[in-house]
């Protein structure tokens, strides 16, 4: 009976277990809602002007809301995005003419208007007749396009204003596109197993290393469960608490080892971590990216990037992630079958399960199943 069922154990962890379910909208709303509101409250403290922060406050309140008493926070995707956009407009502008001049000043509080008006109009949506907050209130679709639209005239309007205040509009208006060629959604994370069983050690084991500013190697053989554990990781109350929303997972296991170059390696880490494409090199803005705030990388079946050799001569692919391990507050966790790691790291042997923990395991899958 071990025997056989250690076996099917690990002929099924790669389907039951390692696997990760099809990610959802709602949690990519959620992510990105988190991402967001943390980019904009950072910008907030950081800008000087005390009318371009009570934007960023208001743009906040909208996102708080939001992700606390919406339910249909999917929906919101776009006008998340444009939230974003509109921070980020704010931190490029000050860098510009003094907030003193009236013609900046009056874009920023056109602005502001248009912004506040939306803020109140959500805030009353998610509220009863007597001013109590309502839970999981579900807002149509024609609204958040409303609002859409009315933030993206009030953004075109101040655009053109700033442009007319700095004698610049070229500036201005490349400063808007580069922003927004750079705004996309992340990856939503793995789900976490629903078959699992034996690990909890080493989860405790490989959360505690990670919080301690440790990269760590998942090592083992295919089938044993490692992006399973690394799922779980991401999914701990300490790495939870700590890397919030800067938690990343970056997939490997659908491509062909030979087929992967440095650029489609960097594609993938960029596309994980919601960076689009642009003219800038991607190892710059992941390297941007990263350096931001705390953030833990997820890079499962690191084998397929580690064995490709064919397309990557120059191991430009192991340079690249010495170089993002080196950036202070990353943590970076390997999932891989191969010993051979690019990067200094504390090494973790994924062991066998443990009979029972691997009985528990096959009876989860096959409830019906019993010995002849």
């Amino acid at each position: 009976m071990a025997s056989s069922t250690s076996n099917a154990f690990d002929a099924t962890t790669n389907g039951a277990v390692g696997t990760p379910a099809q990610d959802s909208r709602a949690d990519i709303a959620m992510s990105v809602l988190n991402n967001t509101i943390s980019v904009v409250k950072h910008i907030q403290n950081v800008i000087p002007f005390d009318i371009a922060k009570g934007v960023l406050s208001s743009v906040t309140d909208i996102l708080t809301t939001v992700k606390d008493f919406v339910k249909n926070r999917d929906d919101f995707l776009d006008l998340v995005q444009q939230c974003r956009r509109i921070a980020g407009i704010l931190e490029q502008a000050q860098s510009g003419p003094s907030v003193a001049d009236a013609a900046v000043t009056n874009a920023i509080s056109n602005l502001r208007s248009s912004v506040e008006s939306i803020q109140v109009t959500v805030t009353n949506k998610t509220q009863d007749s007597g001013g109590n907050r309502l839970f999981n209130v579900v807002i149509d679709k024609e609204n958040v396009a409303g609002w859409q639209k009315q933030l993206d005239s009030s953004l075109q309007f101040f655009i053109a204003e700033m442009a007319l205040a700095t004698n610049n509009a070229l500036a201005i208006r490349n400063m808007a596109e580069t922003l927004t060629a750079g705004e996309a959604v992340p990856d939503a994370l793995p789900s976490p197993p629903t078959v699992f069983f034996g690990r909890s050690e080493l989860i405790d084991q490989v959360s505690l290393a990670l919080l301690e500013c440790e990269h760590v190697a998942l090592i083992g053989s295919g089938g044993m469960g490692k992006s399973s554990i690394a799922a779980a990781v991401l999914r701990s109350d300490g790495i939870l608490k700590r890397f919030n929303d800067r938690r990343y997972f970056v997939r490997f296991d659908d491509i062909n080892p030979a087929q992967i170059t440095p650029a489609t390696f960097l594609q993938r880490v960029s596309r994980a971590l919601g960076i689009k494409s642009s003219e800038v090199e991607p190892h710059t803005l992941i390297s941007r990216h990263l350096s931001s705030s705390e953030t833990l990388v997820v890079l499962d079946n690191g084998e397929s990037f580690q064995d490709g050799s064919s397309g990557d001569p120059q191991g430009r692919i192991a340079s690249a992630v010495i170089d993002f391990s080196n950036i202070p507050g990353v943590a970076i966790l390997l999932t891989t079958r191969t010993a051979t790691i690019p990067f200094a790291c504390r090494r973790i042997t994924v062991p066998t399960l443990e009979e029972k923990n691997a009985c528990a395991v096959f009876m989860k899958i096959y409830p019906n199943f019993a010995d002849p």
